[in-house]
């Protein structure tokens, strides 16, 4: 069968899987106008659940729209591919708005109804790729460079591939960091993830689109988040050996998008240990989790997350490259100037406003802007640090403050649980 034949029947088999909604569906909350544009007009419809989402912080949007972006996203997913299958050839890049319209669509909605369609459509998508996508002249593998031992007197103890039983036995009468050394070597991600030509072929050639953070932290004035192209931050950000701007995929679930991921990595067994009920002061109680919340973190040297705390404990673990992170004990919480409610009403008290820089000189020594500001964390002892390298896992318990920094590009994968 042709190609245009096999993207016909894909349009066909989509539109007969959203042919009817459950009446329980949140989407018909949105109204009968909304829902009478969907399959006809499915770019209004887009745009309605797209005004109502913007225009209000998105923890406050209401459910409905979010399903009617995701619904709509599918119906335009059907259109496109229809329009590619009723040409004479499927020449020119119909594959990358598709690709868009369905990646906007999981990441602004979530997917929390047809997930599953989204990842058979994209998957369905893999043989139309030409051998000229995948790579051409790229090196194979990303470059990082392996800095310099950490001289400190403060270092996080390491054990190494400790068991289940061992790790357990440390968070009943420690629960501080610890540097789990060849607990990962089985993940076949380490050698794989490296390499930009396999990346592509999981990002369809780099077509998915990922939300980037552009800036150096969070906290800085000129930060901003964009959806890009996987291959526009691979060449922008990745390859380049001093880029313009620092990019930073961090903390998103990649693997919710991209499913066989997954397959490259393996959770923790010390995922699965049970960490003392008493939580520190300075966290509040966050949702149990059934199974590990993954995300990864994935940016050239110099990405930077702020000093902060999580309601999670995290076992951190480095696929490619090295960071380093300074952890603070939860009792030193008033030495570290932890921020209040900013103009928005969003709670920063997890963040500190202390701005922190690795010092490369090889000393290990971090620069504070603006020190004289913070007397109280200047003196501050206590302290851990360690640089965390490709194949070792870093324990960073719930209500720890700890700042990262990327001393090369750099592949993360975290593992937050309760």
């Amino acid at each position: 069968m042709s190609d245009q034949g096999t993207l016909n029947i894909l349009a066909d088999e989509i539109l007969a899987e959203v042919d009817s909604l459950s009446d329980s569906d949140p989407i018909h909350q949105c109204g009968k106008a909304a829902l009478s544009i969907l399959k006809t007009r499915p770019r209004e419809a887009s745009q309605l659940a797209k005004d109502h989402i913007q225009n209000q912080p998105y923890r406050e949007v209401r459910g409905c729209w979010l399903r009617l972006y995701e619904e709509a996203s599918i119906y335009q997913a059907a259109d496109l591919l229809r329009d590619a299958g009723d040409r004479q050839s499927t020449a020119g890049d119909w594959m990358s708005n598709l690709v868009r319209v369905l990646d906007l669509g999981l990441i602004v909605s979530g997917a929390t109804v047809r997930g599953e369609l989204y990842e058979a459509i994209l998957a369905n998508l893999e043989p139309f790729l030409g051998e000229t996508d995948l790579g051409g002249e790229l090196p194979s593998s990303l470059q990082t460079a392996h800095p310099p031992p950490l001289q400190s007197n403060n270092a996080v103890p390491s054990m190494r591939h400790p068991s289940l039983e061992a790790f357990q036995i440390h968070l009943d009468t420690q629960t501080t960091p610890l540097l789990l050394t060849d607990s990962i070597s089985d993940w076949p991600a380490l050698q794989t993830w490296p390499n930009p030509c396999y990346l592509l072929r999981k990002t369809l050639a780099g077509r998915r689109h990922v939300p980037v953070e552009i800036g150096a932290t969070y906290t800085h004035a000129d930060w901003r988040q964009a959806i890009m192209p996987f291959h526009q931050f691979l060449h922008d950000h990745l390859l380049p050996s001093a880029p313009s701007e620092i990019g930073y995929l961090g903390q998103h679930n990649l693997f919710r998008q991209i499913p066989s991921l997954s397959l490259d990595i393996r959770t923790p067994d010390y995922c699965y240990a049970s960490p003392p009920e008493t939580l520190p002061r300075n966290v509040s109680r966050a949702p149990p989790v059934d199974e590990p919340q993954k995300n990864i973190w994935l940016g050239p040297a110099g990405t930077r997350t702020p000093l902060h705390t999580d309601p999670y404990h995290n076992i951190f673990c480095q696929v490619m490259g090295h960071k380093y992170v300074r952890l603070y004990p939860p009792g030193a919480t008033e030495s570290l100037y932890p921020r209040g409610v900013d103009e928005n009403g969003v709670d920063e008290s997890n963040t500190s406003r202390v701005e922190l820089r690795f010092d490369r000189d090889g000393k290990g020594n971090l620069a504070v802007e603006e020190e004289e500001r913070f007397p109280l964390f200047v003196a501050q002892e206590g302290y851990r640090e360690v640089i965390v390298g490709p194949g070792e896992c870093l324990y960073i318990p719930a209500g720890w403050w700890h700042y990262v920094e990327a001393l090369s590009v750099s592949y993360s994968v975290s593992f937050w649980w309760n």
